[in-house]
């Protein structure tokens, strides 16, 4: 009767092996179903949508490729999620296994003490040495699926870990073609300004609230501690003692505080775990970016940062043990807390070094752009000579056309005042827009000694551009000069009317006269604004496509 009950004691262990096989292969199956799946996207929050209404028109196409990101990081997690499940499945079939040997173990110990007792039955145990050799086989065929499995596994999520450098690759190529977007106006120049002005503003009212913060923060923890049991004070009291004694230390021994600092402001307030079983550089004396080895010493040497975890976390563990009457143990919360706390640093490392990666490429595109690209005042040069250009062509056809039928027209006196009259409107209109070309230059000029001791360094190719413009005035004066030098000496004497004609081009010959010297002096003011700037080593930068 025992030997038949123990048979179907086996036969039940087969039943059950096979059901969670079965369970298993299942698991794995809707495991890969869900890695295949695409992550759906998510919709944005309020906060995002009140942000991208902000954001102007030209530089939507950055949404998409935010939304690229959040994408991309879903199904990073599910990845994740997916291997450990994997995993912890491995785990416990491997418990259950060990478990079903000790089991065979156990039966073979009790058929042996049968066999001794009644050999009558050595067929039957015969039998049953053959059945359960064949459930180890099994047993180890099971394992070996298992772990052919898991390698499988593994082969798919280094696939996915490379469509994922694929995806981050082309991500990159995409925020560098949107970094080639670039629209320099004043309008958004205004904006930068008044909206750097607001943020100092919020930065001040957000120290002041800071500070009320911590006053109160204080008065609440005065009011706790008064509250408090004197057990609970002297246990806040000597981690507030290990607190301070390891600020002191990561003071006196790292040169990299200023990141540990905005990692304290951002999680409000941090515990140190001093209870875990971890060491770090601080605890050896050395700087942060030194690397020693121990070999005597069989201990990982884990980062500072490691060590710490917000306060609210802290408070929320130990709560927790509380509630659940001590089930937990002091040492076990602040292991999970470690755990969690290098698994934050890795991946806060991680996008602070993405982050950066992707604004000195951005910073180096643009400076290639800046560098490349010619500036609006070249072009509006060059339309401007161009249309010259082609007006004086003009007027020199409607000049020799005109000459040819002096004769035929009018005699030669009118001809001559027609023509000086004519010419002498034509130059007092050149002679105005010289003036508004001077008085923008003025306004220019004002404006870069304005700036002067602003980040702006490449502004002084506009002092080139400007001074380039004042040297083609001058040329176009001094063509004018020569033209009406021409014209004055074709003139007869002895004519009233030339005679007043002749007076008219003097009083010209003396505006244009002027009118040069106003120009040397205005390009002479320009070199000496750019030797100053040169000296001083001040940063101005390109004015952009607003002229």
């Amino acid at each position: 009767m025992n030997l038949g009950r123990d048979v179907k004691q086996i036969q039940n262990l087969f039943k059950e092996i096979q059901d969670e096989n079965s369970q298993s292969q299942s698991q794995y199956q809707q495991g890969n179903n869900r890695s295949t799946q695409k992550p759906r996207r998510q919709k944005y929050s309020d906060r995002e949508i009140e942000r991208q209404q902000q954001i102007p028109q030209e530089n939507y196409q950055d949404q998409n490729f935010q939304a690229l990101n959040e994408q991309l990081k879903n199904r990073i997690a599910v990845l994740e999620n997916n291997q450990s499940k994997s995993n912890e499945t491995n785990e416990i079939l491997y418990k259950k296994l060990m478990e079903q040997e000790q089991q065979l173990q156990e039966t073979k110990n009790q058929l042996k003490r049968v066999h001794g007792e009644k050999s009558w039955k050595v067929n039957q145990l015969d039998d049953l040495n053959y059945r359960f050799h064949d459930a180890s086989n099994s047993h180890n065929d099971f394992l070996k699926n298992a772990r052919n499995h898991s390698e499988s596994l593994q082969k798919e999520l280094m696939q996915k870990e490379k469509e994922i450098r694929q995806l981050k690759s082309d991500l990159n190529e995409a925020n560098r073609q949107l970094s080639i977007v670039t629209v320099t106006q004043e309008k958004n120049m205004d904006q930068v300004i008044n909206s750097d002005k607001r943020l100092q503003q919020l930065e001040n009212e957000n120290r002041k609230l800071r500070e009320e913060l911590q006053d109160s923060k204080q008065q609440n923890d005065t009011l706790t501690l008064n509250k408090k049991a004197e057990g609970t004070f002297l246990v806040e009291v000597e981690h507030l003692r290990a607190d301070i004694k390891r600020l002191v230390a990561m003071l006196r021994s790292t040169s990299e505080f200023k990141e540990f600092a905005d990692l304290a402001d951002d999680a409000g307030q941090i515990r140190y775990l001093k209870d875990v079983k971890a060491l770090s550089y601080i605890d050896y004396g050395a700087p942060c970016k030194c690397k020693i080895n121990r070999p005597c010493v069989d201990q990982e040497i884990v980062d500072e940062r490691c060590l710490w975890v917000p306060e609210e976390a802290w408070k929320f563990a130990h709560n927790f043990r509380l509630q659940y009457d001590g089930e937990l143990t002091e040492n076990l919360i602040e292991r999970l807390l470690f755990e969690f706390s290098k698994i934050w640093s890795r991946r806060e490392q991680l996008t602070i070094n993405r982050v950066k990666a992707a604004c000195a490429h951005e910073v180096s595109s643009l400076k290639r752009q800046l560098k490349n690209n010619s500036t609006y005042d070249e072009h509006q040069a060059k339309a401007t000579i161009t249309r010259l250009k082609k007006q004086l062509k003009d007027a020199y056809k409607e000049n020799r056309e005109i000459y040819a039928q002096r004769n035929a027209r009018n005699p030669p006196g009118v001809q001559w005042v027609a023509e000086t009259v004519k010419m002498t409107s034509k130059a007092n209109r050149d002679v105005k827009k010289c003036g508004e070309k001077s008085r923008l230059l003025r306004e220019k000029l004002h404006d870069i000694h304005a700036l002067k001791f602003q980040d702006n360094s490449e502004k002084t190719l506009f002092m080139e551009g400007a001074t380039w413009v004042a040297r083609s005035l001058m040329k176009d004066s001094d063509k004018l000069q020569s033209q009406w030098k021409n014209i004055s000496m074709k003139f007869p004497g002895g004519d009233n009317n030339v005679q007043e004609m002749d007076q008219l081009i003097y009083n010209y010959n003396q505006k244009v006269s002027g009118y040069k010297a106003n120009c040397q002096k205005e390009m002479l003011l320009a070199q000496s604004q750019l030797a100053k700037i040169n000296r001083g080593g001040s940063s101005l930068g390109i004015i952009g496509d607003n002229f």
